[in-house]
């Protein structure tokens, strides 16, 4: 176990020690007809659904990652998703990677503010957040590395994954 950001405590498979992670229950997409697991519930070598950019294509999970944390966000989306994430989790837009608190994210790409209005990535497209709420509480959370295109589908809203992988 490695303490981190805020007292943090984090265990992880094949993962370089970072905060950014999912609560559980979030649904992943594992399937391009639209099949979704628990991220608790995936393991190495499991099929998921990654983006290369233009489409969807299968990707294959390399790492796992469960990381206590004490505070993270609530994102609230208008197509009425809603998404718990860590204050660094990167999320796609249509101008790029953006966190809650930026500095904190260690994504090998540029990574800016996410605010309320922004708009989000989706496997349908897109959505916008309506609103972010800061919630302090200790919650046991969970990420994932992906082969090939690190990203995923968190709940329907494309993430980041967890690898410094190029």
């Amino acid at each position: 176990m490695i303490i981190y950001n805020n007292n943090s405590s984090i265990t992880f498979s094949g993962c370089l020690p970072r905060a950014e992670c999912v609560l559980p229950g979030t649904q992943i997409l594992t399937s391009l007809n639209g099949n979704t697991r628990c991220v608790e519930d995936l393991q190495e070598g499991d099929s998921i659904i990654t983006h290369d950019g233009n489409s969807l294509i299968e990707g294959v999970v390399s790492k796992t990652v469960t990381i206590s944390h004490n505070e993270y966000i609530k994102l609230t989306l208008d197509n009425g998703v809603e998404l718990g994430i860590s204050y660094d989790h990167a999320i796609d837009t249509p101008s790029g990677w953006k966190a809650y608190k930026p500095q904190w994210s260690e994504v090998p790409h540029e990574v800016t503010q996410l605010v309320v209005g922004d708009v989000v990535n989706t496997v349908t497209g897109s959505t916008t957040i309506i609103n972010i709420e800061e919630i302090h509480e200790t919650r046991t959370m969970y990420n994932l590395g992906v082969k090939g295109y690190h990203n995923y589908f968190a709940n329907g809203v494309l993430v980041h994954e967890c690898s410094n992988d190029e």
